[in-house]
């Protein structure tokens, strides 16, 4: 079967124009990524697919992704930090200071901890603890922006699903979505709390980006329908060295299991501005499919990116062009639920 095509659906892909080019190109699911905009914006967006669906006889599929347990930057604008500043992260506003949403972070920081936001292209390292916050150096010259996910390696495991993500998890069922994408897994319960809550009819995609999925990545396999190598913050929670391992160690047990599984993050990121990736980026998407993805997945890139039908063609000729070596391998598909 041929690699399933994720695409995120956001500011410029949300034309009804837009998202008929990226269908015609191949793209196969439409990703509402619930840690931006509100409901009633994905709303919008699943009525542009399931409209297009009717018009032209495609069979886009749509994929919730939940917010999960994340902290992100709170702030109206931009914040311009250099090397050796001292700032404090805290949870009220004030001088000096970085706001974090929501602030259960703050509490299980220790003195020495590194903090990294923006996909790891801002760094502070914890200096002191106080009941106001988290006195923090940073370590180089960069610019904060607001809403810019917060990692560190001190986050204990989490076992259950935030107020939010059931929430989300009621839209999926109102809605009518093929197939969920649960965030910051921690474990095999979470999985079966999210089944529990979305009843049958609706694949559930497990996304394994933190050291505690990884050491309980049977369990999650056996608990889920698919799998996601999520390495934005994979690649944040773990030394980066320890990703392109990792993604192969997961394609292969998931393979194993015969369960579908889905690469993404930054695989065309140049294409967010560009109109060709580069060759580094083209030789990733290369290698996922001939590892046994099942699906590869764009973020940014169709997004908020210049050219959201061009990124979902190069994908598709990358793709196709593995297949071709693959022809051999066996992979699970992406299949909803109730089109089985």
């Amino acid at each position: 079967m041929p690699t399933e095509i994720i695409a995120t659906l956001g500011g410029a892909s949300q034309r009804a124009s837009v998202l008929a080019a990226m269908a015609q190109e191949g793209m196969d699911w439409a990703r509402l990524n619930f840690s931006h905009e509100n409901e009633a914006a994905h709303a919008g967006r699943l009525q542009l697919v399931r409209s297009l669906n009717r018009r032209q006889g495609t069979a886009i599929k749509a994929m919730l992704d939940l917010k999960g347990h994340e902290v992100r930057v709170r702030a109206d604008q931009p914040q311009a930090l250099e090397k050796g500043q001292q700032v404090l992260l805290s949870a009220s506003p004030g001088p000096g200071r970085v706001v974090l949403q929501p602030p259960l972070l703050l509490s299980k920081l220790r003195r020495g901890a590194r903090i990294l936001m923006d996909d790891g292209f801002v760094e502070l390292v914890v200096q002191s603890l106080s009941p106001e916050g988290a006195s923090c150096l940073v370590t180089s010259d960069c610019v904060l922006k607001p809403g810019k996910a917060v990692s560190t390696a001190q986050l204990p495991p989490l076992h259950a699903l935030p107020g939010e993500d059931k929430q989300a998890l009621r839209f999926a069922v109102q809605h009518r979505v093929e197939a969920v994408a649960l965030s910051h897994v921690g474990d095999a319960a979470m999985v079966e709390e999210a089944r529990a809550l979305l009843g049958p009819g609706i694949l559930i995609v497990s996304k394994i980006e933190n050291a505690h999925a990884v050491r309980a990545l049977r369990e999650i396999i056996a608990a889920s329908d698919a799998i996601m190598v999520a390495r934005g913050d994979l690649g944040i929670n773990l030394p980066l060295e320890e990703v392109p391992p990792l993604q192969e160690k997961i394609l292969r047990r998931c393979r194993a299991a015969a369960i579908p599984a889905i690469v993404a993050t930054q695989m065309l990121e140049s294409l967010t501005a560009h109109a060709r990736p580069t060759r580094a980026e083209a030789n990733d998407v290369y290698t996922a499919v001939r590892q046994g993805a099942s699906g590869v997945m764009l973020s940014a890139e169709t997004a908020v990116g210049e050219h959201p039908p061009l990124a979902v063609r190069w994908m598709r000729l990358l793709a196709e062009r593995a297949e071709q070596e693959n022809a051999r391998m066996a992979r699970p598909t992406l299949v909803p639920v109730r089109a089985r």
